[in-house]
């Protein structure tokens, strides 16, 4: 392997690694990121460490600023209330052009994901449910729902809002993934989003996402503001 393909395999093995740690808030939010203590956690070195700073400041998961380095974005309520809103417009028309175009590979596909992620939620195992696993399963389900809108950009800006909107879900995850009253309202909205969704029936499943969608961003809100009032 040449030396630049032995570069670009480190530098997007780091990448991923850096971009996970961040999204799931391994990292405190506006908390300076020191290269030495990079190199150390990831065991690499400085160009690869540099070239996934900079590709993740290119993506806003990252801020630069000259003399001060490479830092984690900080979380606002108005940032939080920003972004959803333009997630849910995007993820709605995406959803919204997947049950029109959407075959029956699609439909395999949601059936499958969903599953997989029921499967996990209603796990009979006392051990604690595990809010990265969680939330990987939870992109595959969304992926899968709203992937046959057979547009390219609407899929890349959902991606990145998602690894955005991560962020703050991550706050959200660590209190209340492990309450069985939530799991099961959880579970049981999603099994309609599904059916409906496999119905063709836009209106409703646009409804009950939307509902999620309200629930979720009210839970993340209070959860930003218990934060901030501890700091």
């Amino acid at each position: 392997m040449s030396q630049i393909k032995v570069k670009q395999s480190k530098t997007s093995t780091v990448l991923e690694k850096l971009r996970l740690d961040l999204v799931s808030g391994y990292f405190e939010p506006g908390q300076k990121l020191q290269m030495e203590q990079l190199k150390e956690r990831y065991e690499v070195g400085y160009s690869p460490l540099r070239e996934a700073l900079s590709r993740l400041v290119s993506h806003g998961l990252v801020s630069f600023e000259d003399l001060c380095g490479f830092a984690v974005p900080s979380l606002s309520l108005a940032e939080l209330y920003d972004l959803y809103a333009v997630r849910i417009q995007i993820e709605t028309r995406a959803l919204e052009l997947s049950i029109q175009y959407g075959d029956q590979y699609w439909e395999a596909d949601i059936i499958a994901c969903w599953h997989r992620y029921a499967k996990y939620l209603t796990s009979s195992s006392n051990k604690p449910l595990d809010p990265v696993e969680w939330d990987a399963l939870q992109k595959e389900f969304t992926h899968a729902l709203i992937k046959a809108c057979q547009s390219p950009w609407l899929l890349k800006i959902q991606d990145m809002l998602y690894d955005h909107s991560s962020r703050y879900r991550f706050l959200c995850l660590g209190r209340h993934h492990n309450d069985g009253h939530v799991l099961t309202e959880f579970k049981q909205e999603n099994e309609e989003l599904v059916a409906a969704v496999l119905a063709r029936d836009t209106k409703k499943a646009i409804q009950i996402s939307q509902i999620g969608w309200d629930n979720s961003i009210q839970i993340m809100a209070d959860s930003l503001k218990d934060k901030n009032a501890w700091e």
